[in-house]
């Protein structure tokens, strides 16, 4: 099967983009290139710093926060600091959150949403299905909104924001599937387990190939302490 890339990327792989592409991607919108269109304009550092201390790609969030905002122009995004259409469900849009600022609008998409519902595999998680954006089947769009095209969306959006900037992220991890379910992750070869896969056909972004031993060292699918133990 073809996998659109940035559509099966892990949200804890990590970026080489920069607020500077950030910006040019605002820019060449006409609908976002001043403050006083988009919400989101003077937010790129922001995406950059929170995204690094939560441990989630930053351009994977801009890219997210780019598709569910209209690029910083929608109301919730303008009147509520809310760009990712926190709980304005189809029945109710009306019950969006509200955020004190943007800063914190953004902080609490990675460290709440992300982190403790998309990204967290642990037992009785009903959000999680892998930590990518994915499709109905697997990822993050098979909970997070209606549109079955939501993640091909917010990886098109990524897509062209690395293009305009040379095209730093794009194929730079060699993505593999893991293909059985309850498959087991170690510190190492020889190590503890860490944690298991509860589904089958989630992506790794794969670090070097250790494939001669029947091991491979990839990018965490959880939040990981600095002795690799689960958060």
């Amino acid at each position: 099967p073809f996998y659109n890339y940035f559509q099966w990327l892990p949200a804890l792989a990590q970026t080489k983009l920069t607020n500077t592409d950030f910006r040019r991607y605002l820019d060449n919108n006409s609908n976002a290139n001043t403050p006083f269109k988009s919400r989101l304009y003077e937010m790129e550092t922001v995406f950059l710093e929170t995204g690094n201390a939560f441990g989630i790609n930053p351009a994977l969030v801009f890219a997210t926060a780019i598709h569910e905002s209209g690029y910083g122009t929608s109301y919730l995004s303008k009147s509520r600091n809310n760009f990712f259409g926190h709980a304005a469900y189809d029945s109710s849009p009306g019950s969006a959150n509200t955020y004190q600022t943007p800063e914190f609008g953004i902080r609490y998409h990675e460290a709440r949403f992300m982190n403790w519902n998309y990204l967290d595999g642990t037992s009785g998680n009903v959000m999680y299905y892998g930590g990518f954006v994915g499709n109905k089947s697997l990822g993050m769009n098979v909970k997070y909104a209606s549109d079955p095209y939501w993640g091909e969306k917010i990886a098109a959006h990524y897509y062209n924001i690395d293009k305009a900037a040379g095209g730093k992220d794009y194929d730079r991890y060699t993505i593999g599937i893991v293909n059985s379910r309850s498959e087991y992750v170690r510190k190492q070869p020889d190590g503890a387990n860490v944690y298991t896969y509860k589904h089958a056909g989630v992506p790794i972004a794969i670090l070097s190939d250790k494939s001669t031993t029947g091991w491979y060292a990839f990018t965490s699918e959880h939040l990981l302490d600095t002795n690799k133990n689960l958060l």
